[in-house]
């Protein structure tokens, strides 16, 4: 006589139910759709394993990093075509990588600084001024765990964690 569990279809409600969660999460973690906190993650697959759910689990959570690329005078040729290589880079990547384009009305230390210090993401890329606010807001970032990398132009001495662009002469 079979058991029970083999004969009974595992359902995302009864996942649910086992973890406490409803079935909306249970299906954006089953489904691999991110935006689920890392515990509630855990518990669903948990549960979903216990419950011996016969299907492909993903092996963890992934979640969401965002990436602030921080641009000012889109209207300048260059910094257009970064605008339009990121937008293009962002169909391409993982669902759990999203770039975020912020837009500066000018191009001040200032505006730049203000810009990376208000950012919510988990990452920077920016062309910036090597000046002593941009400095200290590529520092205050850095010692939240949030990294900076400079393109375009490089701001040497700075907390940034890498540079991408043509070497300087």
């Amino acid at each position: 006589m079979a058991s029970k569990r083999l004969t009974t279809r595992i359902t995302l409600t009864d996942v649910a139910k086992r973890a406490g969660v409803g079935t909306a999460s249970v299906d954006r973690v089953i489904n691999d759709r991110g935006n689920v906190s890392e515990e509630v993650s855990k518990r669903v697959l948990q549960a979903a394993k216990e419950l011996g759910l016969r299907r492909m689990l993903p092996q963890s959570h992934r979640r969401l990093i965002r990436i602030d690329v921080i641009l000012a005078r889109p209207e300048l040729p260059l910094i257009a075509r970064m605008g339009f290589e990121f937008r293009r880079l962002s169909t391409s990547l993982d669902r759990s990588i999203i770039i975020h384009r912020t837009v500066l009305e000018d191009e001040r230390a200032e505006t730049l600084a203000k810009a990376l210090t208000k950012t919510s993401c988990d990452a920077v890329v920016s062309y910036m001024q090597d000046h002593p606010i941009v400095h200290a807001a590529v520092e205050e970032l850095s010692a939240k765990g949030i990294p900076v990398v400079t393109v375009i132009s490089d701001v040497p001495g700075s907390a940034r964690i890498g540079y991408a662009g043509t070497e300087s002469l």
